[in-house]
């Protein structure tokens, strides 16, 4: 309960290693000579009402709450450029807050998406004063899970989010028609669009393929430097949730101490990237049992680490994931949970599993002799984005559960489709599709979608991935397809946590493409920047006894 009326400090300068000034609001329980601080950094202005809501709610708790802006914003000095100078600031503004007199010595920090990347890159610096975190909905990788999802360039989000960004304070997007935008060719101009040059936008485009520019803000070989408890949230709807379950188990396996190691925690709610916490995502409401306070959860965290209480917050198992279907949480300690196995789900048909219509069925038996299924990609009419796991706009793009008949029925999509189940069963960890494809184009996507098909027909979407197959062998070193040969490849399609009951069908789809939350390939091999050419690729996807294209599900028994 709130105990605490609040003093203010604000617009206090706080002075970077270069001499750059951020500009920090901060918060202090009265009567309160010190206290621990929560550090609060955003691009998105620290005076925005639910930030000082936030901030308002700790600080009548018994902390020092310091809510920053990212520099270069709003009041903050400096130039502003995404992602690159929040390591060394966040380092830096840590060290200034746990000097002050009205900081005891304890900082944690707090923030979703740009909020916790702020976090991540500032951990592997270890101020002495960082005792806690929590980061919800935030990549551990910019190039494969937010600027290029295997490889595939995310054209809504990039393209809305530079844009709205773009200056030191919010931009209106009202005037734009985002839409046009999005069909903009070459991809690098699209930012003049809106009478702009974003050079951050821009940098992302000239650095398709995987190198230090995206090294520098990986988490990726850095678990080893942080030394810190940390809290990941995450949403089964949102593109980070894979992220946060590779955040988990990488600080528990390569974490710099063994209490870090053994403080650590993830949850996983059926939430997209914002609301977090609530019931619904999308057409589907998973009931009351799906509802957290984040706040409070973050709360119970700072109090144990920060403040010495008995929350019981480390005594619970340190895996918490909702299971869509069943709408139930389940627990465990590791990821995926114990007792989980590899479910291979072999794709079949007669040769004609395009549309919802077609022959296409999915079978624990892999194939024997099947004659290949085939489509038509056209990148100048792609496949439409409907619902699914992203961090787009909510505008101008939800995520989040939306029948998928619509899309089915187009013939560039191809659909197996289960058997009804006898009886139910629970998928809760990784998804991935092993296929074996071909293509008429020296580079193309493919996109695989795993499906719950009710009784009624309705097609819930669970999760999904995409390939740029320049891609299939490395990251960064891309390579172009002999067209007609054959490749197997891997699609990465994130987590899943959900039941399939009885009388349900599994249901996965394939196609090449899922615009605009992906940016079209143009099939021709060219670097995405400055790509204007269009060519119509001609897949083929293989299923036969060496070439058994499946999709990987990650099964727990008797939850």
């Amino acid at each position: 309960m709130p105990v605490h009326s609040v003093t203010f400090d604000m617009d206090v300068k706080v002075p970077m290693r270069d001499g750059v000034l951020l500009s920090a609001d901060i918060y202090r329980p009265s009567g309160v000579a010190s206290a621990p601080a929560i550090v609060f950094r955003t691009p998105y202005d620290n005076g925005h009402p639910r930030y000082v809501e936030q901030a308002l709610w700790f600080a009548r708790r018994g902390y020092v709450y310091v809510a920053v802006d990212c520099r270069g914003r709003h009041d903050s000095d400096g130039t502003w450029y995404a992602w690159h100078n929040e390591g060394n600031d966040g380092f830096d503004t840590q060290e200034w807050v746990g000097s002050q007199p009205w900081c005891d010595g304890q900082i944690g920090t707090t923030g979703g998406s740009y909020g916790g990347l702020t976090q991540w890159l500032a951990a592997p610096q270890r101020s002495q004063y960082l005792k806690a975190m929590v980061p919800w909905v935030t990549p551990s990788d910019f190039w494969f899970q937010d600027n290029y999802v295997g490889g595939a360039f995310q054209l809504c989000l990039n393209m809305w989010w530079s844009v709205q960004n773009s200056g030191r304070v919010m931009q209106n997007l009202q005037p734009y028609d985002l839409q046009a935008m999005y069909r903009t060719l070459p991809l690098i101009d699209a930012d003049r669009f809106t009478g702009r040059t974003i050079d951050f936008y821009r940098d992302w485009l000239q650095h398709e393929a995987y190198d230090d520019y995206w090294r520098a803000i990986s988490n990726h070989g850095r678990y080893a430097e942080i030394d810190v408890p940390v809290y990941n949230i995450g949403g089964l709807y949102d593109a980070y949730a894979g992220a946060a379950c590779i955040n988990f188990v990488n600080m528990r396996t390569h974490g710099r101490s063994e209490r870090t190691r053994t403080n650590q925690k993830l949850l996983i709610g059926p939430w997209t990237h914002a609301p977090l916490g609530g019931s619904t995502a999308g057409e589907m409401d998973f009931g009351p049992d799906a509802v957290v306070e984040r706040i409070g959860e973050e709360l119970r965290w700072f109090d144990y680490f920060l403040k010495g209480l008995e929350t019981g917050v480390v005594d619970e198992p340190r895996v918490r994931v909702f299971v869509t279907g069943a709408n139930r949480w389940v627990t465990g300690h590791e990821w995926p949970l114990a007792g989980a196995r590899r479910l291979p789900l072999y794709l079949r048909s007669n040769g004609h599993a395009a549309t919802l219509l077609g022959d296409g069925w999915l079978s624990l038996d892999p194939p024997a002799s099947e004659p290949p299924d085939e489509f038509r990609y056209d990148p100048a009419h792609p496949v439409p984005t409907v619902g699914g796991n992203h961090s787009s706009s909510p505008e101008f793009l939800p995520a989040g559960v939306f029948d998928q008949r619509g899309v089915e029925m187009r013939a560039d999509v191809l659909v197996y489709t289960s058997r009804p189940l006898d009886v139910p069963m629970t998928v809760v960890g990784p998804v991935e599709a092993r296929l074996h494809v071909a293509s008429s184009a020296p580079d193309t996507d493919f996109t695989v979608r795993l499906v719950d098909v009710r009784p009624d027909g309705y097609a819930m979407n669970l999760c999904e991935g995409i390939l740029r197959l320049r891609y299939r062998e490395s990251w960064e070193h891309p390579t172009l397809m002999v067209p007609g040969d054959v490749y197997a490849i891997t699609v990465d399609m994130g987590i899943a946590g959900h039941s399939f009951l009885p009388g349900h069908r599994m249901r996965i789809d394939v196609s090449s493409s899922s615009f605009p939350r992906f940016d079209r390939n143009l099939n021709t091999g060219e670097p995405i920047a400055h790509a204007t050419r269009m060519q119509v690729a001609h897949q083929t996807v293989l299923h036969a006894a060496v070439y058994a294209s499946h999709v990987s599900l990650t099964v727990v028994d008797d939850l």
